[in-house]
């Protein structure tokens, strides 16, 4: 009888760990799958100042908000960037400075067990006050146990370039070679053609030899 009951606790058991592990699986890929929606929605609300489609995607203070931060210019750091009551009135500051955020790479970085997606991404972001388009690199993180999801986490500082860009550039690189490569070696032959036929309308030179 013993022998049963702990062959049947055994049996429990597994299946609920097999339970837990199929919810965290379709938790995750249910996280994977509207990260990046949510992200687009937020880059899109933040470009047109539509406040009240902000407030929704951004988590509240008291259901999961952690931080938004960035540097100069509308440098928000420290206590500040953890600050969610003053989020949307700087976020409305930004839209008065023309800010613009224009995604260029996103990655879902895997569904933690606090709950969180977590991902990074890169960006350009530019203002009127002071920022060309500039290239930014960034990560954050999207509460997914709660429905809708919503942004916990954004962080982003400059980059010295956009490694989405690398794959372009490096072939733009290359194909600039290539057509160096293939002057310079025309250019050579252009001349080594010139000499021979300088030589071959002089003929052979005469000799100083008077013996």
């Amino acid at each position: 009888m013993t022998r049963l009951v702990a062959g049947a606790v055994t049996i429990i058991s597994a299946y609920i760990a097999l339970g837990a592990c199929g919810a965290q699986s379709i938790s995750s890929t249910a996280c994977d799958a509207g990260s990046r929606q949510l992200v687009e929605s937020f880059v899109r609300s933040f470009n047109s100042g539509n406040a009240e489609e902000l407030d929704n995607l951004v988590a509240e203070s008291g259901r999961g908000f952690s931080w938004y931060s960035t540097d100069a210019p509308g440098e928000r750091i420290n206590d500040e960037a953890r600050d969610r009551s003053s989020l949307l009135a700087y976020f409305a500051d930004r839209h008065k400075h023309r800010e613009r955020l224009e995604l260029r790479s996103f990655q879902f970085n895997g569904y933690s067990a606090n709950g969180r997606g977590n991902f990074g991404f890169e960006l350009t972001r530019s203002s009127d006050d002071g920022l060309a388009s500039t290239p930014y690199v960034g990560k954050g993180a999207i509460d997914c146990d709660r429905s809708p999801f919503t942004l916990v986490v954004w962080s982003m500082a400059r980059e010295p370039f956009l490694r989405a860009d690398l794959p372009r550039n490096l072939a733009l690189v290359a194909v600039l070679a290539i057509a160096l490569a293939a002057g310079v070696i025309a250019v050579l032959r252009r001349r080594r053609l010139r000499q021979a036929s300088i030589a071959s309308t002089n003929g052979p030179k005469a000799s100083n030899d008077t013996r």
